[in-house]
């Protein structure tokens, strides 16, 4: 194998990584549109620096949540909480694509949650990478269109700098991000992508020991 091959071999994992973030990306502005005219935003009032404050809330409350799961060894919980916000989620990036599809008019409903019902049995029997990975680029868009839709452009700039804040002091102060990841890591959930050095390893087999995650 020449060096060129041998670089673009190393390499590949990393630029599939950044291949999934940019399909992320833009399939959430796919989705932003439809959302909007569905009415799926989170506050009635878009412009209000709030609204920030609301989402940082939320996810201090969950990290405690999840940290306290993980000391008291109930990791089942975790897994019960995360599954039912995969379905809701899900339920939401199929809905405001059936909107789009006019025979479906009238039933987009109920076949949203048939299908986001599938999807999340199919990960739970069956978390291959590849699945992981496909369910998180869909929830991954979802949210990021829910929130596009949901904050203008100032109360953007507040959470995404109270988000960097959080951050820096959860994983090099108290180090508890950390924490949180090494907790949940072996419970195959997308809360990130995988992405195998090899494609002939897997989740299920045991054979997935150093891939790529983020």
């Amino acid at each position: 194998m020449s060096s060129i091959e041998q670089s673009i071999k190393e390499y590949l994992p990393i630029i599939s990584m950044g291949g999934l973030i940019l399909i992320v990306q833009i399939l959430a502005l796919f989705l932003s549109t439809p959302m909007e005219v569905s009415g799926m935003q989170a506050f009635e009032d878009p412009t209000q620096v709030s609204n920030s404050i609301y989402y940082i809330i939320m996810i201090l409350v969950f990290t405690l949540f999840v940290l306290i799961a993980i000391k008291k060894n109930m990791k089942w919980v975790i897994s019960l909480f995360i599954y039912l916000a995969i379905i809701s989620t899900i339920y939401y990036v199929v809905l405001a694509l059936f909107t789009l599809i006019p025979f479906l008019s009238g039933v987009e409903s109920i076949v949203s949650v048939v299908l986001s019902v599938g999807i999340t049995v199919l990960l739970y029997k069956y978390p291959e990478w590849y699945v992981v990975d496909i369910v998180g680029v869909c929830i991954a868009a979802g949210v990021s269109a829910l929130i596009g839709i949901s904050l203008s452009v100032v109360p953007v700039i507040v959470l995404l700098v109270l988000l960097a804040i959080y951050d820096a002091i959860s994983v090099y102060k108290t180090k508890h991000m950390v924490s949180m990841a090494e907790g949940v890591m072996d419970l195959k959930l997308p809360i990130m992508f995988v992405i195998p050095k090899k494609p002939e390893l897997f989740f299920l087999d045991g054979r997935l020991q150093t891939g790529r995650k983020a």
